[in-house]
């Protein structure tokens, strides 16, 4: 959501804080074996997904239309920070 909702500047000042904290919070409730690292890549897979298909744009132009444009520049926009494409050669 982060990377729908965030322009880059809001995003690059509070995802890796917060991305770190869902890390804990996940320890803390007993997720075995699951590196940050791997919550990273996970969280990059996540962008993806709606940068390759309607997604959460397409929901946001169905209720309305007007709101679309934001959200698909926002994720392409973070498609590019976080260096997805290169999720997409693998």
């Amino acid at each position: 959501m982060m990377a729908v909702h965030w322009y880059p500047e809001r995003r690059h000042r509070l995802e890796d804080a917060l991305l770190r904290c869902y890390h804990q919070a996940l320890i803390d409730a007993g997720v075995p074996g699951y590196g940050f690292d791997a919550l990273r890549h996970d969280y990059r897979l996540a962008v993806v997904r709606p940068a390759q298909g309607p997604g959460v744009p397409a929901l946001r132009q169905a209720a309305g239309g007007d709101l679309v444009e934001p959200p698909r520049a926002r994720i392409f926009l973070a498609f590019d920070d976080l260096g997805c494409e290169e999720l997409l050669r693998a």
